[in-house]
């Protein structure tokens, strides 16, 4: 990526409009809680709702926390 391609990646949604800060996970469950059966995500062989994607979310949560990640652990996660 060229720096011009950068700063135009920084500045792709450059508004007036002030934007609340939220946690990364409320990004999915606050439309699931709301919209659970709207498409959440289109890939090339699966499609899922705001309602799964919340639930594999979750369930992806459950294993880390499982395996003894906490609130201020750091995990990569690699997915196909």
């Amino acid at each position: 990526m060229t720096e011009r391609e950068f700063q135009q990646l920084l500045c792709i949604h450059d508004t007036d409009w002030p934007v609340p800060y939220q946690p990364a996970y409320r990004l999915i469950e606050n439309p699931a809680h709301a919209h659970p059966d709207r498409k959440a995500v289109v890939a090339c062989d699966r499609t899922l709702t705001y309602g799964e994607l919340n639930a594999e979310a979750n369930a992806v949560a459950r294993a880390l926390v499982e395996a003894g990640a906490g609130a201020e652990s750091k995990v990569a996660v690699l997915a196909d």
